[in-house]
């Protein structure tokens, strides 16, 4: 993972969640939500090649 995450909104307004992304150079590998509540949720991402 990259060592420096890519964060989408890095504090909580009217209960918004905060999304980061990690990346492997162009490459989207997880997707991290974090609730107002604290709860974590994290979405690996895998591609198929074709």
């Amino acid at each position: 993972m990259a060592p420096h995450p890519i964060v989408l909104a890095d504090k909580h307004e009217d209960g918004t969640p905060i999304v980061t992304l990690r990346r492997e150079g162009n490459i989207i590998k997880e997707i991290q939500i974090r609730c107002s509540c604290g709860e974590l949720t994290v979405l690996d991402c895998h591609y198929e090649t074709t």
